[in-house]
């Protein structure tokens, strides 16, 4: 089924290369949401219903194997993408290591933090800010890693900060995202990886009716994902 579904996959890449000026700007966007939409429709078709914890089985089993191989091959050819750069240059596997460990960033970062605010009654817009930076606090960026490892530390240290101030849920966190953006475009920094599992969190979210409805009542809340 992964072998099957990346024809799509490149198809979709390269109407993105045509779209952009050959420039990258969903690629990891297309092979994680390819990963989990392919997974979902297995998991309908053999179990009739998907949940957090079958889907997430599913992508495993279509993963495991392929990525595997691939990651210690990496090394051994030319680096197409920013991720490849930085394994051959600091070691570190990207959204491929993500699928291979399980997205452990969208299951034990990013969904958590959209429960939990959930159950405190934010607001949504402000739930979504806050799963970004506790995202941005702790992922290896690719597209910021790329630049340079002691800027990701830097932007890591500052989402940290952020997030010890209160966060999204401050009085004052819209000045000062704001304020952020502006710096952050100004040095040319974006955390494209870390947006991608935000997207990919909400996806799952989604499709496993686990957002607040129109009345904004919390619908079947998270269990716990192993």
């Amino acid at each position: 089924l992964f072998r099957e579904i990346r024809k799509t996959g490149m198809l979709a890449e390269e109407a993105m290369y045509r779209a952009t000026g050959h420039v990258n700007t969903h690629k990891g966007m297309i092979f994680t949401l390819g990963i989990f939409s392919a997974a979902a429709g297995r998991c309908i078709q053999e179990d009739g219903t998907v949940t957090l914890q079958s889907i997430l089985r599913m992508e495993q089993k279509m993963t495991a194997r392929i990525l595997r191989a691939e990651i210690e091959m990496l090394g051994k050819e030319p680096a197409k993408s920013n991720g490849e750069k930085n394994l051959v240059q600091y070691g570190t596997t990207g959204i491929r290591g993500e699928a291979l460990a399980g997205y452990p960033s969208v299951f034990h970062i990013a969904l958590p933090v959209l429960e939990d605010g959930l159950l405190r009654g934010m607001e949504w817009n402000r739930i979504k800010l806050q799963i970004l930076f506790a995202l941005m606090s702790r992922v290896q960026d690719s597209n910021i890693l790329s630049r340079n490892p002691s800027v990701l530390y830097q932007v890591q240290m500052e989402a940290m900060q952020f997030l010890e101030e209160g966060g999204a849920y401050s009085e004052d966190a819209l000045d000062k995202l704001i304020r952020m953006d502006a710096e952050y475009i100004k040095r040319g920094i974006s955390a494209g990886g870390c947006a991608d599992l935000l997207a990919t969190s909400l996806f799952l979210a989604m499709l496993c009716n686990k957002i607040p409805n129109e009345n904004g009542a919390i619908l079947n809340l998270f269990p716990v994902v192993k």
